[in-house]
């Protein structure tokens, strides 16, 4: 589209608005040039001059007018805050019916049975004896959605802030002792006094006798390592899952 196309269409713009047709030669006079100059005008000669005149004259922004690039209408300042303000309260209006309706929808929200398996939560002195039975006394249970999950495993409130920062006071974690861990998995064992503790595992090998040495790792560099090679420990279960608990008080 060339200068005077555009041109063309503003005046088009302007003569539904007055109920009446712009001529080139009308705009020519009103601007307050000759009928005739119009004429160059058609064949993209015009000013840069005459150029901001047009654009006065139809509310039309001038970069517009020479590369065709922006938006065509210029509003002036109040307008642009009125607009403004008009948007930011359909934002907020919608807003408002999106949390109504979200609202509304969080009592309607049914928890799919499908999948769901109950896993008894215990304390760290009966994890370090872990057994079916133990399993079977809990009163207690924490819902999990593992589809691979043996009806040997339980779940651990993290007490103490060794597993910080990955792991905070009040956490959840799900032990399944059917798991064998990997490098680098987090598993619980059974340290010397016959309770559970929740670290890091990381296996170092074997000894003379085939009897595999590993180390259980803290993620709080304040707290030791513990080595199997020379700390009675052994591994309960590995850690399949962590609840977070995302509000503390």
């Amino acid at each position: 589209m060339s200068i005077a196309e555009r041109i063309e269409q503003r005046m088009h713009m302007l003569s539904q608005k007055r109920g009446k047709k712009l001529s080139w030669s009308s705009m020519a006079v009103e601007l307050g040039y000759s009928a005739q100059a119009s004429t160059r005008w058609k064949k993209d000669i015009v000013s840069r001059e005459t150029i901001q005149k047009i654009a006065d004259l139809t509310n039309t922004n001038v970069d517009w007018i020479l590369t065709g690039e922006g938006i065509a209408d210029r509003m002036d300042i109040a307008k642009a805050i009125q607009i403004g303000r008009e948007s930011i309260k359909r934002s907020e209006e919608k807003d408002q019916q999106f949390s109504a309706q979200f609202d509304k929808n969080i009592s309607e929200i049914a928890i799919p049975l499908k999948g769901m398996k109950k896993v008894p939560l215990i304390s760290y002195v009966q994890a370090g004896e872990f057994c079916e039975a133990i399993a079977q006394e809990a009163s207690s249970y924490v819902v999990t959605y593992l589809e691979e999950i043996s009806d040997c495993s339980f779940a651990l409130e993290i007490k103490g802030n060794s597993m910080q920062p990955d792991f905070k006071e009040g956490d959840v974690i799900i032990v399944d002792t059917k798991v064998t861990p990997h490098p680098g998995d987090y598993v619980i064992a059974q340290n010397g006094n016959d309770e559970a503790t929740f670290k890091k595992y990381k296996p170092r090998g074997y000894n003379a006798e085939g009897v595999e040495i590993f180390e259980l790792e803290p993620l709080n560099p304040d707290y030791p390592i513990l080595k199997s090679d020379i700390q009675k420990i052994r591994i309960i279960g590995t850690v399949v899952e962590h609840i977070r608990k995302l509000k503390r008080r």
